[in-house]
Formats: structure tokens, sequence, C-alpha cells
């Protein structure tokens, strides 16, 4: 496990916040485990959704290509200038995801928060001092990989739990594909699940934001690509 932090000076926060929405600020280059990040700071939020609803967004960026995937956990903080230490802490972690592991696949790979913090809560704050923001991002990653994953064994493994739509009892939408699966299955095979299907009315269809459909199927078959790592 290798691991490091990197911390975003932002100056001149209060001519940032007259940024577009979707207009962001970018983090010199910083290396962990022998690849580039960088952190992308957006002030009026990356989204018009964010936006309107008054967040600022916040992501991790890979710059380094990779030859395979990588595991890492984020944690972003918004630091307390006052010296306090009341530092604000956001661990990054997937709605769908029991562990804090984030599954890097690629060069230009984005995680973090598209709703981060909202403007009001720094304004007038012990966050932003001298007209100054400064965010830290910690990055750990993990020296297992997720070996012999090709579309070819994601398609064969996932038919063990993907069935025909007749007998099929949850559906999911992932950027416009249905995806179905055996609700007792994936319940069984995770807390997580179990809650999402409590919540869910039945015959709903579960929508799936920010992820790729391939890159769902291989989340569903975790218990068995963990017997890899």
């Amino acid at each position: 496990m290798e691991k490091g932090s990197h911390e975003f000076v932002i100056e001149n926060y209060s001519q940032r916040r007259g940024m577009s929405v979707g207009e962001c600020i970018e983090s010199a280059h910083f290396m962990v485990g022998g690849h580039k990040w960088v952190i992308i700071f957006y002030p009026q939020g990356k989204s018009e959704i964010a936006h309107k609803e008054g967040y600022t967004s916040v992501f991790l960026c890979l710059k380094s290509i990779i030859r395979s995937p990588l595991q890492i956990s984020l944690e972003f903080s918004i630091l307390d200038q006052s010296c306090r230490g009341n530092h604000l802490v956001f661990p990054f972690r997937h709605p769908y995801l029991e562990s804090p592991l984030l599954r890097i696949s690629f060069r230009g790979s984005l995680s973090g928060f598209r709703k981060f913090i909202k403007w009001s809560s720094l304004e007038s704050s012990d966050y932003v001092k001298d007209d100054c923001l400064k965010i830290s991002c910690t990055v750990e990653i993990f020296t297992a990989r997720i070996q012999n994953l090709s579309l070819t064994n994601v398609s064969s493994d996932f038919s063990r739990i993907s069935e025909r739509k007749e007998r099929a009892s949850v559906f999911f939408k992932v950027k416009g594909e249905s995806i179905s699966a055996l609700k007792s299955k994936l319940a069984a095979s995770s807390p997580a699940f179990q809650s999402l299907f409590s919540d869910t009315p039945p015959q709903e269809e579960i929508v799936i934001p920010d992820m790729e459909p391939r890159a769902f199927k291989v989340f569903l078959l975790r218990p068995t690509l963990n017997r890899q790592i």
C-alpha cells in the first residue's frame, strides 16, 4: 500500500466564485504510487443540478496511463485556517459499495463529489482566510490488482447471477442499458443491496448513476473478483 497527500491552495477565492458552472481549477500535479494525479475544483459546481443547490464540486483525476486497474481509497479535507484543527473531512465512498475502495481503470478517471460543500458554508468561515481556500486530498493505493478481467470473463461470470427478464426479480438501468438479476442472490451477497431493495418499491427499475454498464456488471461480480485479488 502506498499513501500520499496533496494540499491544493486556491488563492483569490472570491474571484473564483464568479466562474461559470462547469468551469474548474486544477491543482499542480502530484505523485502517489508512481502515478500522476491532480485535484479538480469547481467553485460553481460541475453540473447545473449541483449549482442550483448551491454546491461546489471536487474530484481527483488520474493523469497517468496505467496498464491494469488500481484500487484506491480517497479522502478530501477542507482545512481550518484558524489553527484550531477543525478540518472538514470527506471520505469518498461510492453509494453502492460496501468497501471504501475505488477502482480506477484509465487515465482521466474522476472520483469525488459532485455535491461537495455549499459555498454558503465557506464564506465568512474559518475555511476561507485572506481570500484563500485550502483543500487537502489523501490517496491510498493498494498493491492488489484485479487481474484477468476481460469482456469475455465479465460476460461469462455475469451469467451466473444475471437472469432472463421473465425470471429476474430486479432491474437496473445503467447508462440506458437494462441489467437484470435475481434480487435474492444479490441481497444474500451484500447488506448494501439488502438496504437498497428495502427502500425500492417492487418492480421499480433502479437507476445507477455515474457508472458504465460493464463496470456495474463487474461490481455485481465482486465476490468472484475478490477471490482473484
